[in-house]
């Protein structure tokens, strides 16, 4: 016995014609070979044009990472596009697929598409995020920027960053005013540095740098600088502890429900670096460069940046 590849009818093997729907199997089993065979070849032909996106993209990678990067991403989306189109259509007509309705079949094959195509895109784009934190730290420093968060959500995890803005806000609103600005105001700080550079340099300084090494960081060194993230925590549980005991907090008393809320947030900032998460490293080597009307200097430096919670940081000053 066999089905009829139309309704599902069961028939007879010999049988030339489907008794319930007067359907002729010779030529629907050609159809449906025909149809499988061409959805087969638009699944093909999409594949490789996604490949070929990608290997185009890879071998221009050796001469300019930011370009391949983009590259990449619109080749990528555009074959997966044109991929998905495809399929859709496909999906759209009444065509059958090994006796499967292609409205059934393609939805399947298009989402696997989509899922390759996706991590594609993340193999080719997600690389090289710990040189970020380098990147943004020199337009932090050629933009003369004023704001130290900025720059320091760049040399610490972000949940130590979000700390030291509550502790200022509750610095804020509990403590003295003058106070409260001279311990937070950090825009004479960097005003200086700028100062000094405008000295050295001369107007329009700008700073550039060139990445000459990279070395991944040991198991040892990682450990060791998740040993510094322990000693931070060890810091803010002695603040924790002394804002339980003493209730002077930038030149005011507080309640103690009041000490009480700034004690809170080095208790939770103890735990965010106790439970933090080092999972790699980096040291790069690099041929720093100040140049401006006046004067030009390069130096040798050695940075290492890592991943903490899956966010990268500068571990050494790049002052």
């Amino acid at each position: 016995m066999k089905n009829c590849p139309n309704c599902g009818a069961q028939l007879a093997d010999d049988a030339l014609f489907c008794g319930e729907c007067g359907t002729k199997l010779d030529a629907v089993t050609e159809t449906v070979q025909n149809d499988a065979t061409e959805a087969k070849e638009t699944v093909t032909s999409a594949a490789s044009t996604v490949e070929e996106s990608v290997s185009a993209s890879a071998a221009s990678a050796a001469s300019d990472v930011n370009a391949t990067a983009s590259a990449a991403s619109d080749g990528v989306k555009s074959a997966a596009s044109s991929a998905v189109q495809s399929l859709k259509n496909a999906a759209s007509s009444d065509k059958k697929i090994a006796g499967f309705p292609a409205k059934i079949v393609i939805p399947a094959i298009a989402g696997v598409a989509v899922l390759v195509i996706a991590i594609l895109l993340i193999v080719i784009l997600g690389g090289g995020g710990y040189k970020k934190p380098l990147k943004k730290m020199v337009s932090f420093l050629n933009s003369r920027s004023n704001d130290y968060y900025e720059v320091y959500g760049l040399m610490s995890p972000s949940f130590d960053l979000k700390a030291q803005k509550e502790i200022q806000k509750l610095a804020e609103k509990y403590g003295d005013k003058d106070e409260v600005e001279d311990a937070f105001d950090m825009s004479d700080m960097m005003e200086d540095v700028y100062d000094e550079f405008e000295d050295e340099y001369g107007k329009n300084w700008k700073i550039s740098y060139k990445i000459t090494d990279i070395d991944e960081l040991s198991n040892k060194e990682l450990k060791s600088y998740k040993e510094t993230l322990k000693s931070n925590a060890e810091s803010c549980e002695f603040m924790a502890d002394y804002y339980e005991e003493d209730t002077e907090f930038y030149g005011e008393e507080l309640s103690k429900k009041e000490a009480k809320e700034v004690s809170q947030v080095y208790k939770d900032l103890q735990k965010a670096y106790k439970s933090a998460e080092v999972t790699k490293g980096y040291e790069l080597e690099l041929e720093l460069t100040i140049k401006g009307k006046d004067d030009e200097d390069t130096e040798d430096k050695t940075l290492k940046v890592y991943k903490v919670n899956g966010e990268w940081v500068l571990g050494d000053s790049f002052f």
